[in-house]
């Protein structure tokens, strides 16, 4: 587990300096996935697919978080418009 939270720690210091890298957000997911932060990968993996949407590797990873949380189409939709122009907003920021 360690390695995960080091990896986690590396890719938070490189997004600082590059907040567009949705490979960052993808590989930054598929730690919090190895560390069970199933909620938190799935926020990385929506920031992945706002900057590129299509990513299939990040489309696959989402579908596998959600059926792990246990997210039904309601809940997937609520929860995407609800956080959209959030995650939204704080990629422009930065």
């Amino acid at each position: 587990m360690k390695q995960y939270d080091k990896s986690v720690n590396d890719l938070n210091i490189f997004l600082k300096q590059n907040p567009k890298s949705y490979l960052a957000y993808y590989y930054r997911s598929l730690n919090y996935e190895k560390l069970y932060y199933y909620q938190t990968a799935l926020i990385d993996v929506y920031k992945a697919l706002y900057i590129k949407p299509g990513f299939r590797p990040t489309i696959i990873l989402r579908n596998k978080l959600n059926h792990t949380i246990g997210y039904n189409e309601i809940d997937i939709f609520f929860n995407v418009v609800l956080n959209f122009q959030k995650l939204g907003t704080a990629i422009l920021m930065n």
